[in-house]
């Protein structure tokens, strides 16, 4: 840890998931020295893989702490002179004396792995992170999934969507499976006057999930100008961190899918604003 007054070293990632990828690094390393290098060909390249395993290594600790103290530490190692002079068997003992020192110095952090504290900002904006993508590949698979839902067996009917209370259902369904507490239609505050009611919130994520179904009426010009309100009414919202607006767009009347999810797709202050038009 860390003297009193200086920084304190926090985990930003789950502290079961940094002793994983700091467990495989170790397993990695012994994995390389297992067999020793019979000629310079074979020397050399082992030494390109440790340093390129000792890249990675250095990165993944930056990745896994708040501040880069541990990635420089062990950044830090002294390396040994490998010169052209030594024999095969002193360059091999030099570059496995350092490995070893390396590993020993990475199994310090990891004995050491429950002193560090995890940083709960930083573990909530990472799981909030997680879920935004898992509802994007839900709205970019959704065509997929109702297509799927057309082919039925022994010539039972067909399950499509009619209109947006069809959408709304089966998305719905589809949030259930990977979300607990996923809230329908509720209100946001007042808004230039005016309130609005949101699709579903993602309570404990705290993201917002619109849809949108295109129509003769709701064209691209329709849909960005509603979608511009929404997010503006949204993000009014205690609990609203992101908002995901899922277009679904069967009839391809979006004559530009992606520049609409580029012009309305950004971050606003802390808000985190994802539009994804389904299919293309």
């Amino acid at each position: 840890m860390q003297e009193q007054g200086r920084n304190l070293v926090k985990l930003i990632i789950p502290r079961n998931e940094a002793k994983q990828r700091i467990e495989h690094q170790c397993s990695e390393l012994q994995k390389m020295f297992q067999v020793k290098p019979k000629n310079s060909s074979q020397l050399d390249k082992q030494i390109i893989e440790f340093h390129l395993w000792r890249q990675y290594t250095c990165e993944m600790l930056r990745r896994c702490f708040s501040n880069n103290e541990l990635a420089n530490e062990f950044n830090s190692v002294p390396q040994p002179k490998i010169t052209v002079r030594l024999s095969l068997s002193e360059k091999r003992d030099r570059l496995l004396a350092y490995a070893q020192a390396v590993h020993m110095h990475l199994s310090s952090i990891l004995n050491k792995m429950d002193l560090y504290p995890e940083s709960q900002a930083d573990l909530q904006m990472d799981t909030r992170a997680g879920s935004i993508n898992l509802v994007e590949r839900l709205a970019i698979n959704f065509p997929r999934f109702i297509s799927q839902l057309a082919e039925r067996q022994r010539g039972r009917k067909p399950i499509s969507i009619s209109d947006e209370y069809d959408l709304q259902d089966f998305f719905h369904a589809l949030l259930k499976l990977f979300f607990d507490d996923v809230r329908r239609e509720e209100w946001t505050p007042s808004y230039a006057g005016t309130s609005a009611r949101m699709d579903f919130l993602l309570k404990s994520q705290q993201i917002i999930v619109e849809l949108k179904e295109t129509s003769a009426r709701l064209r691209q010009k329709k849909v960005g100008e509603e979608l511009i309100i929404d997010i503006a009414h949204y993000a009014e919202h205690q609990d609203c961190r992101a908002i995901v607006c899922f277009v679904y767009d069967p009839d391809h009347r979006i004559t530009n899918p992606v520049g609409l999810e580029n012009d309305l797709s950004r971050l606003r202050d802390t808000i985190d604003v994802k539009v994804i038009v389904s299919p293309q």
